[in-house]
């Protein structure tokens, strides 16, 4: 891990290399929350965008499952 910032609104990755399955992001994503001391969000979405070797994740919580309108799986957008 290159970087990161975390907070109940948003998280920011940086990864050194440029393939990620969506659990080994997830994974990651405990992790820092784990490590900030901070509970990790129960639904969120990410946006994934590789380039030059290393990958950014931009993250940020969604309304539960049955507040949204939509399928279930986690959603990783990849630019």
């Amino acid at each position: 891990m290159l970087s990161e910032t975390v907070s109940d609104e948003a998280l920011a990755l940086i990864l050194d290399g440029e393939s990620f399955s969506a659990d080994e992001i997830c994974s990651r994503l405990k992790a820092l929350f784990s490590s900030e001391g901070l509970s990790p969000w129960q639904c969120f979405d990410a946006d994934v965008y590789t380039y030059g070797g290393r990958t950014l994740v931009l993250a940020y919580p969604t309304p539960p499952m049955r507040e949204r309108v939509g399928n279930a799986a986690i959603r990783l957008s990849r630019g």
